[in-house]
């Protein structure tokens, strides 16, 4: 690699710079408060600088900002950890601030392990597994890096750290503790393809640090990452303020910008230093519990090191972590290496293109969703495209043979930018290579030339290694290989396309029950995982609920406050969505506990006759019903499609006593589930006109009648129901003449049937 005066000048800066930033903190001077700071500072200047975005130009009254915002007000805040005697600050605010993001955009508090990340990026690698086959970090991992490096490795989920080693990226801290890696052997780390985490990052934006805007950006995505001098000669120590001088300049401390007060008290600070206005924003450290505000510190307005510096940057989304998808990538690095390319006369894009062998992968893989690639072309309008490629001689493609669009938009900042596609794109299971291009068209008017970036880092910290025929750039008509033609150090793009599985290799995650009552305590669900991760809870699929806001939560089980459920009516109930890493959604449905009413039968109990099922009042929606028979009124069979709230008597229940099953489906005037039977009728069904019960109507039905007017006989309750067959609750003469009516064929049926 050549290098110009500027970069080797730059590489001494950063040397000098690195090894300044080891010095321990000593007992503070001039502190009226004792004790020491426990950290050496860990951040180190790569002479990144990004392309900081213009503020947009708003029109109409901006959104209210609160004049104070503490997220730790709302228990909506992670833990905060200790670095211990270590320059790992920039592992711990990137960490931070990804917490942030995920709780945010999901509504989980994780804990992500610094450890994995702090040793992937360091020369234990080598150490354990010998050279990579994409190049390695030769930094200590207890040495200072930059967020970069970080948001390299977040944003990059399989295998970041070579195709030798199956390591799934991010992880958990359960998985990796801090300070234990060194434990671990080799066997130990080839097995992390079966530790990780329920998400990366999917977008990544460097913003403008305009005071407002960090704010807005704050309550939007969680917290910003960025830096600042914490120079112990300025720092109250009980309170964890810092107002640095005119003087001090360096910057070498990661920390998350996570809210602010804008009348927090000038006299909060340092003596040495007192601002000259009230207003502060609150930082989570990485110094442990028992530093400043419980871990937490405040940033005077005024603070020179903060106060115009702009290296600061917001996770913008985030994605699934799907064991059913693949990312290809080259490298493990942070895009620092600037390509500036002038545009020849009338043209007005530049592309950029990984080629990636995927004949290894066709057998599982056989779609394309989404590409993620680093830009600093604000401004730009980009497209992306993939086209087959074939054989080890390909040729790589002209304009017109890119083929369809697959994902296209506008660059807004600086960033990492995961462009999902509106199609995937299809391959066989005998496909070779593609191209993944990423062309970029500005406005001639405003620009003039366009930066490409490769991921790169000096020798101080890393060797990479870039192979012939894997990048690419267009300019001037020409496609060129980045690297001319031979293995070197010059480093790759950052493009990389997500494969997914042609078939699934998960199962979908169950629920314990997808039906609960609240009734006035909470409501916990246990949880099926099937080797998937949870991911969200939503109300109605779009209302994120939040982690010891709205419920608590184990490895395998869900718990809904009472505080969160109260707001139930005894008419509602709320659909919980649960959205898991693989597989299917799983709702759960949670009602307001309200018994359902006594269920009775109205009607008459007659052959022919329709009875209902009365539920005093209560829609019958959401229900189901069965109707039963018994011939005792103890042993009860279900009627054959008898399945509605109403139920007409057919023959084949003479003699028979019927009741009603009624069951709640989630209805919401009930809670769910329950079931109630209706008592037994109070006769059992009859025929009317046949008063001696033998099924038929005759002239014996007359006589029965008539000897019990007589007085020489007595009448059974279904006798009765069955004789009156005028309807009017007496059995007399009247009823005597129309059964004679209806053996002589004069009528058809009897007044009781028709009242």
């Amino acid at each position: 690699m050549k290098y110009s005066i500027k970069n080797i000048i730059s590489l001494f800066c950063v040397v000098i710079i690195c090894l300044s930033c080891y010095i321990p903190v000593n007992a503070l001077e001039n502190e009226s408060d004792s004790g020491l700071l426990v950290s050496e500072y860990g951040l180190v200047d790569l002479g990144f600088r990004p392309n900081i975005p213009e503020l947009p130009i708003t029109s109409g009254t901006p959104s209210a900002i609160p004049a104070r915002f503490d997220p730790r007000e709302d228990n909506a805040v992670t833990q905060v950890k200790d670095q211990g005697n270590t320059g790992a600050c920039w592992v711990f605010g990137a960490i931070a601030t990804f917490e942030s993001a995920v709780y945010k955009y999901t509504g989980l508090k994780e804990n992500y392990s610094e450890e994995a990340l702090r040793y992937i990026s360091s020369n234990q690698m080598n150490r354990f597994f010998g050279s990579s086959d994409i190049g390695s970090y030769v930094k200590d991992p207890n040495e200072a890096l930059h967020h970069i490096v970080a948001l390299s490795y977040l944003t990059r989920r399989n295998n970041p750290c070579g195709s030798n080693i199956n390591w799934i990226a991010p992880n958990n801290t359960a998985d990796i503790g801090y300070n234990t890696i060194n434990q671990l052997d080799s066997d130990d780390l080839l097995s992390f393809e079966d530790s990780y985490a329920n998400n990366n990052i999917a977008d990544v934006k460097y913003i403008n640090f305009d005071f407002q805007n960090v704010k807005k950006n704050i309550i939007d995505h969680g917290g910003v990452n960025t830096e600042f001098c914490a120079n112990e000669y300025y720092v109250n120590l009980s309170k964890g303020s810092f107002n640095n001088r005119e003087e001090v300049k360096s910057k070498y401390h990661a920390i998350e910008l996570v809210g602010w007060d804008d009348n927090y008290s000038k006299y909060n600070f340092n003596s040495n230093c007192i601002p000259n206005n009230n207003g502060a924003f609150l930082f989570k450290n990485s110094w442990g519990t028992n530093w400043g505000d419980n871990g937490y510190g405040w940033i005077s307005y005024e603070d020179v090191t903060l106060n115009g510096y702009s290296d600061a940057n917001i996770i913008d989304s985030v994605d699934k972590v799907s064991k059913n998808e693949y990312m290809l990538s080259y490298d493990y690095l942070p895009p620092v290496d600037e390509m500036s390319y002038e545009f020849a006369p009338n043209e007005d894009s530049v592309c950029m293109a990984n080629v990636y062998d995927i004949s290894e992968f066709a057998q599982d893989y056989g779609t394309i969703n989404k590409v993620t690639f680093y830009t600093k072309s604000i401004g730009a309008f980009y497209k992306v495209y993939i086209v087959p490629l074939s054989g080890d001689n390909y040729s790589m493609p002209s304009m017109s043979d890119l083929g369809s669009i697959k994902a296209m938009g506008t660059v807004n900042s600086e960033g990492y930018i995961t462009a999902d596609f509106s199609s995937p794109y299809t391959f066989n299971e005998n496909a070779d290579k593609i191209a993944v291009i990423v062309k970029f068209t500005v406005d001639r008017d405003e620009t003039e030339s366009i930066v490409l970036v490769k991921e790169s880092l000096c020798a101080d910290y890393y060797n990479p290694i870039t192979y012939p025929k894997e990048s690419f750039n267009y300019t001037n008509g020409v496609w060129r290989d980045i690297s001319n033609g031979e293995i070197c150090n010059v480093g790759n793009f950052c493009i990389r396309p997500t494969l997914v599985r042609r078939t699934p290799i998960t199962q979908n995650s169950t629920l314990s029950s997808n039906g609960l009552i609240y009734s006035g305590s909470d409501v916990t669900v246990n949880l099926n995982l099937n080797g998937n991760l949870l991911y969200r809870i939503t109300e109605n699929g779009n209302t994120i609920l939040f982690e010891d806001n709205q419920f608590v939560r184990t490895e395998n089980s869900v718990t809904f406050k009472s505080s969160y459920l109260s707001s139930l009516g005894e008419n509602q109930y709320k659909n919980i969505v649960f959205e898991f890493t693989d597989g299917e959604n799983q709702t759960l449905k949670i009602a307001h506990e309200k018994y359902l009413p006594d269920v009775s039968i109205s009607g008459k109990v007659a052959v022919g006759q329709t009875i209902s099922a009365d539920l005093g009042g209560f829609s019958d929606s959401e229900k189901t019903f069965q109707w039963q028979s018994s011939s005792d009124g103890t042993s009860w069979s279900n009627i054959s499609n008898a399945t509605n709230s109403t139920y007409t008597i057919t023959s084949g229940d003479f003699l028979k006593y019927l009741r009603v099953n009624v069951n709640t489906m989630g209805s919401p005037n009930s809670g769910y589930p329950q079931g109630k039977f209706s008592p037994a009728s109070d006769n059992k069904v009859v025929l009317y006109g046949d008063a001696n019960l033998d099924g038929t109507i005759d002239i014996k039905d007359k006589t029965t009648i008539q000897r019990y007017l007589a007085g020489i006989r007595e009448l059974t309750v279904e006798q009765f129901v069955a004789a009156d067959v005028d309807g009017d609750g007496i059995v007399d003469i009247k009823d005597v003449n129309l059964i004679s009516h209806y053996c002589a064929g004069n009528i058809q049926s009897f007044p009781v049937e028709t009242n």
